[in-house]
């Protein structure tokens, strides 16, 4: 048996291209990795890929089942999932000067030798490792594209160079989608000025990269991608929308029992977040808002003080589910769930528009703002609870108001919208359901590009 082991270790040295991929430990980062492994496995049967995890986050995943896939650990030197919404800037600083040598460690003992790392482009450290070991970086950025135009156009605004030639579109346009430095939500991080700078600095390192990967696709976001394909010296890959992988086996949870008792598209389901801690009284206006609504609706809220406050405010209301956990791609796909409240983080964004489904947007940090603006304004798919971006003082009356335009069938706003969401849907089809779709062929030349041509990569996707 040990020898049957060590030849089929030496095969695997011989014939498979060992990718490791290293995502930062956080659902909106993990989940999305775990769909490029399961896709880069899809697309080439001579992948080997070992992914990276904190020994916390091995045990709140579950991995694809594929022959193919290893998982490797580091130790938890992180703050817990649990802890990250209360202790973010420690969480940052722990991710920027505490995971590299583990990660460096594990990749040093990895059989066979790493031949491509794919890695978080907010893991700068990767860089290092990868010129040290002259192995070849990718950089996988988690966010959408047109925020990271804005942030290199912020940055040329800052620097006083020109932002209106050579190809980049309008200063004014591109920083419409500029993520906001500050909230309510994050204080320690928000009190610290200066936050787009810090974080151009910790994703500066992309150049270093021999290819920067985007989860979305050209007919997501025309504009941005093809302003940064023609103007930034990496070749870009839009390689999305990676979705997450339902993996709920044989189980079957009472949150689903209690979605099939509703009819077609009638409950809303509300998620605002895995991390950012709302208020007592945001939970609780959120609450009495959708209970005024008269619609039904299901909502994930994570932490238990939160989730008391919640249903201390839900009380007898018989039309309304709150649930401390759910995978929220397959209740975003099932039947009777007709619209999404979120905070507009991308992966969850993503995930709404290939089901289908008008949004309510209420974003709280970073990226979540411009998502949202997209959401509402571009492709004209959702509401806002807020009536500006600086108005921070949720309203029963104006979450009952929007939640009834979004999920009443006669309503004129939703009528409008589900047009624009049909539209949507059908774009993400033509991408994922074509066997040679944008983005599909995308993943594959990743690998055809930067394994097996050598370091000739000279085309931009």
């Amino acid at each position: 048996m040990e020898t049957n082991q060590t030849n089929n270790s030496c095969n695997q040295a011989s014939i498979f291209q060992h990718v490791v991929v290293i995502p930062v430990p956080g659902r909106g980062h993990v989940n999305p990795m775990l769909s490029l492994c399961h896709t880069l496995l899809q697309s080439h049967s001579n992948l080997l890929i070992s992914i990276i995890l904190t020994e916390e986050w091995a045990r709140l995943v579950s991995l694809p089942s594929h022959p193919n896939l290893r998982l490797a650990t580091i130790s938890n030197v992180l703050p817990s999932e649990a802890e990250r919404g209360s202790r973010y800037a420690e969480f940052i600083e722990s991710v920027l000067t505490l995971m590299g040598g583990p990660v460096d460690k594990a990749i040093e003992e990895m059989d066979p030798p790493v031949d491509l790392l794919i890695a978080d482009l907010l893991l700068p450290w990767v860089a290092e490792i990868g010129r040290r070991r002259r192995v070849k970086v990718v950089a996988f950025f988690p966010q959408s594209a047109s925020a990271f135009l804005a942030l290199l156009q912020f940055k040329r605004a800052e620097s006083g160079e020109k932002t209106e030639s050579n190809g980049w579109y309008k200063a004014k346009d591109a920083l419409r989608y500029l993520p906001r430095g500050s909230s309510t939500h994050l204080l320690d991080l928000s009190k610290s000025k200066g936050m787009h700078s810090k974080f151009l600095q910790v994703i500066s390192w992309y150049p270093l990269s021999q290819a920067l990967l985007f989860n979305s696709f050209n007919d997501l976001e025309p504009q941005s991608l093809q302003t940064l394909a023609s103007e930034i010296s990496v070749p870009i890959y839009p390689i999305g929308p990676l979705l997450p992988l339902i993996t709920l086996g044989n189980s079957y949870p009472d949150y689903l029992k209690w979605l099939n008792t509703y009819p077609e598209n009638t409950v809303l389901y509300v998620s605002l977040g895995s991390f950012l801690p709302l208020s007592d009284n945001e939970l609780k206006e959120v609450t009495l808002g959708l209970m005024l609504s008269g619609h039904p609706f299901i909502w994930a809220i994570h932490g238990t003080s939160s989730l008391r406050v919640a249903n201390e405010s839900l009380k007898d209301y018989d039309k309304g589910l709150i649930v401390p956990w759910c995978d929220q791609y397959t209740v975003l796909s099932h039947r009777s769930v007709g619209g999404f409240l979120t905070h507009c983080g991308w992966n969850s964004t993503l995930e709404a528009l290939k089901c289908g489904l008008p949004m309510i947007v209420y974003p709280l940090l970073w990226d979540q703002y411009p998502n949202a603006k997209m959401v509402v304004e571009d492709w004209r798919v959702g509401l806002s609870v807020k009536s500006s971006e600086e108005d921070d003082v949720l309203k029963r009356e104006e979450i009952a108001s929007v939640v009834q335009k979004i999920m009443d069938f006669s309503a004129c706003e939703r009528k409008e919208i589900i047009e624009k969401v049909k539209e949507m849907k059908e774009r993400f089809a033509g991408v994922l359901e074509t066997e040679n779709g944008g983005s599909r062929l995308a993943v594959k030349c990743i690998v055809q590009d930067l394994l097996m041509h050598g370091d000739n990569v000279s085309s931009k996707r």
